[in-house]
């Protein structure tokens, strides 16, 4: 079975093994979709003196970066953020907590971050 036919409905089922499974299938890269809950929990480290509060986290899902086809069809489709989100999630989703696609809560969340899936990184051009 190929990891693309495994699709993880919740974080908890998303594995070591099967990351790096993903890792492999998707070397452009592959990406941890964190939802926080808006609560934070004090953790105390023995290398630390002082504790440290980090933030809970609700949901995570997965995702991988594009390929060429899809980004040319995804940025066709930028005229409605919603929408766009939406079809990114679709497109992209490997696996992770479900409600991140269907909580409206946690999907206005994940709506900027999830646009930087597509970065394009930089380039120049110089006439010589």
């Amino acid at each position: 079975m190929k990891t693309k036919d495994i699709m993880p409905r919740n974080a908890a089922n998303v594995t070591p093994e099967l990351l790096a499974a993903w890792k492999k299938d998707y070397p452009g890269g592959v990406f941890e979709l964190v939802v926080h809950s808006g609560e934070f929990e004090t953790i105390h480290s023995e290398d630390s003196k002082a504790p440290v509060r980090v933030p809970v986290v609700r949901y995570k899902g997965y995702m991988r970066k594009p390929t060429r086809d899809e980004m040319r069809e995804l940025t066709s489709k930028q005229t409605d953020p919603v929408t766009y989100t939406e079809i990114v999630l679709d497109t992209l989703w490997l696996g992770g907590d479900e409600q991140i696609k269907t909580e409206d809560e946690a999907f206005y969340s994940v709506m900027p971050t999830v646009q930087s899936v597509l970065d394009i990184k930089s380039s120049e051009l110089k006439k010589l």
